[in-house]
């Protein structure tokens, strides 16, 4: 047989060619392994190996020292190479398909994984969304319902299953806005979701299995003609929203507005008369004395006056009216459509005496008298502060002039006004000048005429107004806030003039005079205590005059620091006894040490003589309860002898002693062994 010839090259060439075949047929199976791959080049050199092996065992000549063997001369050997390429290419297919079936698997993996991740995360997010505490809801172009979740059918009251492609608002439903009122179907969620407008923090409300429930709302319009519509309820919030709203413009006790809900329907008040070219009339209204009834039976009482005021108060309103309360015993009233200014005089009159009448109050029967001070708009102001200030000038001088008493503003009130803020700024001024001055009315013994005691009076003489009364700048320093430092300054000076008598052997007690307002903080009786100690005066040569209306208004706390004030030697006077809400009774509760009979006991004792017996037994009572007692107010010669027959110890007054100068009461002292 004649030998092939075979060519190196192109032997070489194959067997690497199938030796790289092989590897790459492999090398999926490697991974990234390392040492794997080394291995699978190996494998492949040995498939190299074989084919070179087969195709050796035909090829002659050259070729067959290469592979150690002769050529045999078979009839088979032309076949070999192409039976070896078969073989390769097989072998080849082969591995080929081993690692296309390797990378399908690996596809296969890798999206069973992602999908396995897409399910995962889709669950997360479903619990995501269904832990929200409002609803979401996507809505079709149609504003039906494609999918919602646990929320929403929580709050909707409906079951999952029924959401999907119902119409959450539809005609036949009521939606309503935030301030109530029935919603235009444009503004509701599903309208919005069909134009794709998008809305936030919409305020809507509906019923609820009856109840009307609210809900902060939204609508996101998303791809795909899909819209968003989230909602969370705010039932509670609003409820709770809408509860300090009412307390912040309404008095807690009698549920009436308060200041700031008042000025606000003035307001809408006076916008209303300007346009009907009437007028708008302001009442404040004041209870007189109303302090006594909390005084004598107690705060719960007079809250139960005060309730019983406001229910007549309503009553008595006209249409259109608004009432409110500023605190305290202090009302206001606004009326519009006031044609003229004594069409609301009579109206304040009367509501004044209406809420005047007897209130039953347990077993007792309370009579209130109620003042009230008008202003008007636009003839006296444009604003309502203003207004409101007129009114309460009006008040003022309403009260001036006695219980039940109906005031309207007019300038003068203004004038005067003025006149009390710049006479507040001159006592200020006087009080750190020491501009003020001490005068002294004797208390005399009416059998015997002796000067027992005096009481200390303030005086200012050299204001820019001359000599102002007591009357009017004592209450002035009581609003301005000076009383505190008035009458500590009053009370030191006495002090100091007291010890000088006694330095000079004429020793007096002299009596100040204490404002219901000095109690206020609780440090009287360190105060009194540290004016003795300075001014080295013995306490029972000091006397401190309290009111009755005092007693009754502050019961509690006046009564502890008076007993302080006692326990340390100063003498306790109740002053103007008869002309407050004390009954006889009270004076054996009382920490007092004297009482001085009010001018209505002179007065009557004068003018009828019932009132003796009532005297004598008045007497009797306070003699009973160790107590002295000054009669006040003794001006002529028969009040002097009723009180003497009567065998009232002490009496005070013009006929028995003028307010004088110290250096005047000095000269009526007597030197004592």
């Amino acid at each position: 047989m004649p030998i092939h010839h075979f060519d190196f090259l192109p032997f070489v060439g194959l067997s690497v060619l199938i030796a790289g075949l092989a590897f790459s047929a492999l090398l999926p199976a490697a991974g990234r392994s390392l040492k794997r791959r080394r291995l699978l080049w190996a494998q492949s050199w040995v498939y190299a190996a074989l084919a070179w092996a087969g195709m050796g065992a035909v090829a002659t000549g050259r070729a067959a020292p290469l592979v150690g063997a002769p050529p045999t001369g078979s009839p088979l050997e032309p076949w070999v190479v192409p039976a070896a390429l078969l073989v390769s290419g097989a072998l080849f297919a082969l591995l080929l398909r081993r690692r296309l079936a390797e990378q399908a698997r690996q596809v296969q993996r890798r999206q069973d994984e992602v999908f396995e991740g897409l399910r995962e995360r889709e669950t997360l997010y479903q619990r995501v969304v269904d832990a929200l505490p409002g609803g979401v809801v996507l809505l079709d172009s149609g504003g039906a319902v494609v999918a919602a979740n646990a929320g929403a059918a929580r709050l909707l009251r409906r079951r999952a299953d029924e959401l999907p492609g119902a119409l959450l608002h539809g005609d036949a439903t009521e939606i309503f806005g935030s301030r109530g009122e029935l919603l235009d179907p444009e503004r509701r969620p599903g309208a919005l979701a069909q134009r794709r407008q998008a809305s936030s923090g919409q305020v809507l409300g509906w019923h609820v299995e009856g109840k009307l429930r609210w809900f902060l709302s939204s609508v996101q319009p998303m791809d795909q003609d899909l819209s968003v519509y989230s909602f969370l309820e705010i039932t509670q919030e609003r409820g709770a929203q809408e509860q300090l709203a009412y307390r912040a413009n309404h008095d807690e006790l009698t549920g009436l507005p308060n200041r700031h809900r008042f000025k606000q329907a003035l307001t809408e008040a006076m916008y209303a008369s300007f346009w009907q070219r009437d007028r708008v009339a302001v009442l404040l209204l004041d209870l007189d004395q109303f302090r006594n009834v909390n005084g004598m039976w107690g705060h719960l009482a007079g809250d139960e006056v005060l309730r019983a005021i406001t229910g007549r108060l309503r009553d008595l309103l006209p249409p259109g009216a608004s009432a409110a309360r500023f605190g305290g015993d202090e009302f206001a009233v606004c009326l519009g459509g006031v044609e003229n200014r004594e069409e609301a005089l009579a109206f304040a009159g009367h509501l004044c005496a209406e809420l005047g009448e007897v209130f039953s109050q347990g077993d007792t029967r309370v009579q209130v008298g109620v003042s009230a001070g008008l202003s008007f708009y636009p003839d006296d102001a444009h604003d309502e502060d203003t207004l409101l200030q007129y009114a309460d000038l009006a008040l003022s001088a309403a009260r001036s002039t006695g219980p039940g008493g109906v005031a309207a503003f007019d300038g003068a009130m203004a004038l005067r006004r003025e006149r009390r803020v710049k006479m507040g700024e001159a006592l200020r001024s006087a009080l750190e000048r020491g501009e003020l001055s001490l005068v002294y009315q004797p208390v005399v013994a009416l059998q015997t005429g002796e000067l027992r005691s005096c009481e200390a009076l303030l005086r200012w003489e050299d204001s820019p107004w001359g000599a102002v009364s007591p009357a009017e700048f004592v209450p002035l320093a009581e609003e301005t806030g000076l009383i505190d430092a008035l009458g500590q300054w009053g009370l030191e000076q006495a002090c100091r003039q007291a010890r000088a008598w006694a330095d000079a052997g004429t020793p007096l007690r002299v009596a100040v005079n204490l404002s219901a307002l000095q109690f206020r903080a609780g440090t009287l009786p360190a105060l009194v205590a540290n004016v003795l100690e300075r001014t080295g005066l013995d306490p029972a040569s000091l006397e401190l005059e309290v009111t009755a209306d005092t007693l009754a208004g502050n019961r509690l706390s006046v009564r502890r620091q008076l007993g302080a004030l006692r326990s340390r030697g100063v003498t306790v006077a109740l002053a103007d006894f008869g002309a407050g809400h004390l009954a006889p009774g009270a004076l054996r509760d009382l920490p007092v040490d004297r009482i001085k009979l009010g001018r209505p006991f002179v007065r009557d004792l004068e003018d009828c003589g019932k009132q003796t017996a009532v005297i004598g037994a008045l007497l009797q009572l306070a003699a009973h309860l160790g107590l002295e007692v000054v009669a006040e107010g003794i001006e002529t010669a028969p009040q002097h002898d009723l009180w003497r027959d009567l065998a009232c110890p002490l009496g005070q007054g013009y006929l028995l002693g003028r307010p004088a100068p110290a250096e005047t009461m000095t000269g009526l002292l007597r030197p004592r062994a």
